[in-house]
């Protein structure tokens, strides 16, 4: 089932139910993530979560939020079944953003690409599977961070 939604203004009830509905996509996640949601789960609060973690409920809620967003994206079960036959690096890329979570700039720094080089994989991405879920604020963000770095390793 493609599911595709934004958690913004999301209950809790509504977010422990989605987490719930795709269960098998939580299971998926990396193992960190995974604990995390079933935490909540577990517990069916922020509070206690971010008392254990020493943050702010706040940011528990977001955190969960940007993991719901994540799986309930078409993006995420693309990327695990590896159904575009990309070359093992695109690939490598696609699975740090859609699957694991981590920024464009950690993408790039760790894969020793240009932001802009790793933004252009993911975008090709979201367009093909018609969803592109790549935030202004981390796009506008980065174009001042962004450093010039070697991106000769990845088919262009």
């Amino acid at each position: 089932m493609a599911t595709s939604m934004t958690t913004k203004g999301i209950s809790k009830k509504e977010l422990m139910n989605l987490f719930e509905k795709l269960s098998t996509r939580v299971d998926m996640l990396p193992d960190q993530q995974r604990a995390f949601v079933r935490l909540f789960l577990g517990y069916g609060k922020f509070r206690p979560i971010a008392k254990t973690a020493g943050v702010d409920e706040a940011t528990i809620a977001r955190r969960l939020k940007k993991i719901a967003d994540r799986i309930s994206s078409n993006n995420f079960i693309a990327t695990l079944s590896g159904e575009n036959n990309l070359p093992p690096e695109k690939m490598e890329i696609l699975k740090d953003y859609f699957v694991r979570g981590l920024p464009m700039t950690k993408i790039a720094k760790n894969r020793k690409l240009t932001y802009y080089r790793v933004l252009k994989i993911i975008r090709e991405q979201a367009k093909e599977k018609s969803e592109i879920r790549i935030s202004k604020s981390e796009t506008n963000s980065n174009n001042q961070n962004s450093n010039v770095q070697n991106d000769s390793n990845i088919e262009h």
